[in-house]
């Protein structure tokens, strides 16, 4: 008895260890079919019973089907193990696939564990789905596991040999690669911010760490790392405040695990890129919701509980980064809205400190838009004759989004004629002759025998534009 408990749990034994190759599919044949013909020996007598009952099905013919079911129903199963996981669309799918030694398989299952815990079991988990990769599926080079990470519409595949290693003389359990989005991209630390710029430009965000990232880095922020790239690929996607829902919990959590420690300088660079990750996650969802509103022609309809959850979200950002320009313009449109031009003149100046010459242009059309509506027209216009005359033309986008702000606010301020001589004005230098008369044109008109000096100098000027247009 005690030699056949023996043999049934070497069968186990070889089962788990084999599954995935053809040992392991012979070894569950060779436990279950004898279970099933156990089973079915009480009905060997079956050509005895009554035919009403079985029919034409005799007993041999009755077990041959059981037995071809089950064989059946095995391979299928077997078949079905060993393909690649496949995650939906909006998933952020994490694939598993270590190799391993059998003694160091608890330390693989508590990784493994702990990976589900700190990524799946967040408020964000309906996003993250952590799979394991079948041993039979093997990764290797670079263009290998891009090709698992394709097939499996995954985001991330953590592969490579689970083994101990020394890392300036430190001992760590850890992997030696990992794949991002089938895209292959050798970086070393100081270069994964530039994932950030890839993924807002619309491209695809790969990396490729095969010996390039400092493997301590990797072994000791398994997780974090994890997190990290599924809240790149949310940026990717355009959806931010499932991303910002995702850094913000993993910016603390990451402060919290390093705060009284001396940190090598590839783990401080990989700490500061979740800062910057999680920045552009709450600069990013605010500025979403505000093009949506710029889209919708509502900006100057916003009552003021929404444009102080949003300013609240920019003023986290600036605690983390404090010069970052993109933020300070986005608080300085709303402190205009909330009716502190002021404020916002100076946030613009220093948003403009923090911007290399080049990339100047959306300060100078935000303090041109500000000095207009505080009467200064001049100056308002000379900036924008400095953006036209730049050799960095600002883009489209840019402009559009611009124009679409200037047009609200000739609406939303009738009283202030000064901005629709500003948007001629940004017709004409940037290439809209056609709108710029128009513009121009219903400026002159609103300017009377009543109106200031300053405002009828401006209408000789639109008038001198509208003639040179038409010249043209």
């Amino acid at each position: 008895m005690q030699d056949r408990i023996r043999g049934l749990a070497h069968s186990v034994g070889l089962v788990k260890r084999h599954f995935y190759d053809w040992w392991g599919l012979l070894a569950c044949f060779t436990l279950i079919l004898p279970a099933v013909n156990a089973v079915l020996s009480p009905l060997k007598n079956l050509d005895d019973l009554d035919e009403s009952v079985f029919g034409f099905i005799t007993g041999g013919v009755f077990q041959v089907l059981v037995n071809s079911t089950v064989i059946g129903l095995i391979l299928g199963v077997w078949l079905v193990k060993r393909r690649i996981p496949r995650f939906r669309k909006r998933q952020i799918g994490v694939l598993f696939g270590p190799r391993y030694q059998d003694e160091t398989a608890g330390e693989i299952g508590a990784i493994e564990e702990k990976l589900r815990d700190l990524t799946v079991k967040k408020d964000f988990g309906q996003n993250i789905s952590v799979r394991r990769l079948p041993p039979n599926i093997k990764t290797g080079s670079h263009s290998e596991n891009a090709n698992i990470v394709a097939r499996a519409n995954a985001r991330l595949l953590i592969c490579g040999n689970f083994e101990e290693f020394t890392v300036k003389g430190k001992k760590v359990m850890g992997f030696t690669s990992l794949t991002v989005s089938g895209v292959k991209l050798p970086i070393t630390p100081d270069r994964i911010p530039s994932l950030l710029s890839d993924a807002l430009a619309g491209r695809q965000v790969g990396w490729d760490v095969d010996n390039t990232i400092d493997k301590n880095v990797v072994a000791d922020n398994l997780s974090e790392v994890a997190r990290y790239i599924a809240g790149l690929s949310m940026i990717a996607d355009s959806r931010y405040e499932d991303a910002k829902v995702l850094f913000g919990p993993l910016f603390l959590d990451v402060k919290a695990k390093y705060r009284q420690r001396r940190l090598p300088i590839e783990t401080k660079r990989f700490v500061a890129t979740i800062s910057d990750a999680y920045v552009v996650s709450l600069i990013e969802s605010v500025r979403q919701r505000y093009l949506g509103e710029l889209v919708k022609e509502r900006i100057f309809q916003l009552d003021g509980e929404t444009i102080h959850k949003w300013e609240t979200l920019v003023r986290e950002a600036l605690r983390i980064k404090q010069e970052d320009s993109r933020a300070l313009l986005l608080l300085a449109i709303l402190r205009f809205l909330s009716n502190d031009t002021d404020g916002a003149l100076e946030v613009v100046r220093k948003a403009r400190m923090s911007t290399p010459p080049q990339a100047q242009a959306a300060c100078d059309f935000s303090e041109a838009f500000l000095l207009a509506f505080k009467g200064r027209l001049r100056e308002a216009k000379n900036l924008y004759k400095k953006t036209a005359e730049n050799k960095y033309v600002p883009d489209f986008r840019l402009l559009s989004d611009v124009s679409g702000f200037l047009e609200q606010a000739m609406s939303a301020f009738p009283e202030k004629p000064e901005i629709q001589f500003l948007y001629g004005f940004l017709s004409d230098e940037f290439g809209d002759k056609t709108l710029a008369q128009k513009e121009f044109e219903e400026f002159v008109a609103k300017v009377t025998d009543q109106s200031d000096d300053q405002l009828k100098r401006w209408a000789r000027e639109a008038k001198f534009r509208i003639e040179r247009i038409i010249q043209k």
